[in-house]
């Protein structure tokens, strides 16, 4: 059985922790013994004033060196498929009928490896990873009540 992804949100994985940008979700996951490192990173997009802004200001850009696949995420319309550069693919976002909120992959991002290039995450990258999603969990786990003895932080309580 494969192994569930690991999520970070508002990554910096290029710069000194943050100067240059943060990533808003990266998805880390290990395939095929942990031989194979899949990177894909996320940009979420609320408007389509802000995404126009990041294709004019080519931020989204910095981010393509060190991940697997790239992908703007926003609600249903705010970005025309057109529109899209080519390094990039397009999730939106939809409510149904019902009101539960579902994401639907519009199209798929191309992959960013040549077939010669080494994995996209060097052990700066992996540090960033591993001490951002820490932090989400250890503060996920105070916010929820889940740092109890003998749980993920048996220190705490």
């Amino acid at each position: 059985m494969a192994r569930p992804p690991v999520v970070a949100e508002e990554l910096a994985i290029d710069g000194s922790w943050g100067s240059h940008g943060r990533l808003d979700v990266l998805l880390f996951r290990a395939l095929d013994g942990n031989k194979k490192i899949i990177l894909e990173g996320y940009e979420v997009k609320a408007t389509r004033a802000d995404f126009l802004s990041d294709i004019r200001s080519g931020k989204w850009k910095r981010y393509l060196p060190r991940l697997t696949r790239f992908y703007f995420a926003a609600p249903i319309g705010v970005i025309k498929e057109g529109e899209l550069p080519g390094d990039a693919g397009l999730i939106e976002r939809g409510v149904r009928k019902d009101g539960r909120v579902y994401w639907h992959r519009k199209r798929q991002a191309p992959s960013l490896l040549r077939q010669t290039d080494a994995l996209p995450v060097d052990l700066d990258t992996l540090a960033r990873i591993l001490y951002k999603v820490n932090t989400q969990r250890r503060e996920e786990g105070w916010r929820q009540g889940a740092a109890r003895p003998g749980g993920i932080y048996p220190h705490i309580g």
